[in-house]
């Protein structure tokens, strides 16, 4: 009898992803930096995700070089691509970014639409947590469709693994 784990193998991927993005969430970023979520006017929707990631690479490149005029290091950061006709979630990015450059700047420099939201990271005591479940909720994604797409300049974290239980009940202590 062979059993298919695909479907087992890719929710454990997903959950994976997830608890990887929230890490570097956590580990890179703080109340400095900012929380932009882009959108797109009507008439400049893209046709489909490899379009929606090619106009978010662009804008980083227009950001990067604002930040480098102002004698700026490149950005660091995290975006989320969402988009589904199913439920009726129009296309948008949510974007997290160090607070280095001005939020204005940083809201200008979308060309593709009016509507954007830039605000102030804000820790509670989960961290950022609580905003990390929110942009990486999306699950219907294709296969090999990556959920999120980051800078190559964020600082990675370890995790460390236990690999030792603890001694059972009444036999030694810590």
């Amino acid at each position: 009898v062979k059993r298919d784990n695909s479907k087992a193998q890719r929710n454990l991927n997903d959950k994976n992803s997830r608890k990887y993005a929230e890490r570097l969430l956590n580990h890179n970023f703080g109340d400095t930096d900012i929380w932009i979520t882009l959108t797109y006017g009507a008439g400049e929707e893209p046709e489909n995700m490899e379009a929606a990631i090619r106009n978010m690479q662009n804008y980083i490149r227009r950001v990067n070089y604002q930040r480098k005029k102002r004698g700026l290091p490149p950005a660091k950061y995290i975006y989320i691509t969402e988009h589904s006709p199913d439920a009726e979630i129009r296309w948008h990015h949510h974007l997290v970014m160090d607070g280095m450059l001005d939020m204005d700047t940083v809201e200008s420099t979308w060309k593709k639409g009016r509507r954007n939201e830039t605000r102030r990271l804000e820790k509670d005591e989960h961290g950022l947590t609580g905003m990390s479940i929110y942009i990486t909720k999306e699950k219907d994604r294709k296969k090999g469709e990556k959920r999120w797409n980051s800078s190559q300049n964020l600082k990675q974290c370890r995790v460390r693994k236990v690999h030792s239980k603890p001694p059972a009940a009444g036999k030694g202590s810590y």
